[in-house]
């Protein structure tokens, strides 16, 4: 079974993120995938957690999740709350 990826948004039809990450992964062997997943606002928390019981690995977040993410994060970086 690969290892899932991915970039959580909404709208996240329009990344290159998943092409790009694939691209690299199979280049060097790497037993993984990385998809869009569009996730609404207000729904990060249950995406995360969903995610998370079903095996996903790591996933980047973009907009309108930037904030909601940073709260929902168990650590984060002085850096990343600055930011």
């Amino acid at each position: 079974m690969k290892a899932q990826y991915g970039v959580i948004g909404d709208p996240i039809a329009h990344s290159l993120s998943p092409l790009i990450h694939n691209g690299w992964m199979a280049e060097h062997g790497i037993q993984a995938k990385y998809v869009p997943l569009q996730v609404k606002a207000r729904e990060l928390a249950v995406a995360l957690d969903t995610l998370e019981l079903d095996g996903g690995r790591g996933f980047n977040v973009t907009l309108p999740h930037k904030e909601d993410a940073l709260h929902l994060a168990r650590a984060a970086s002085e850096t990343a709350r600055r930011i």
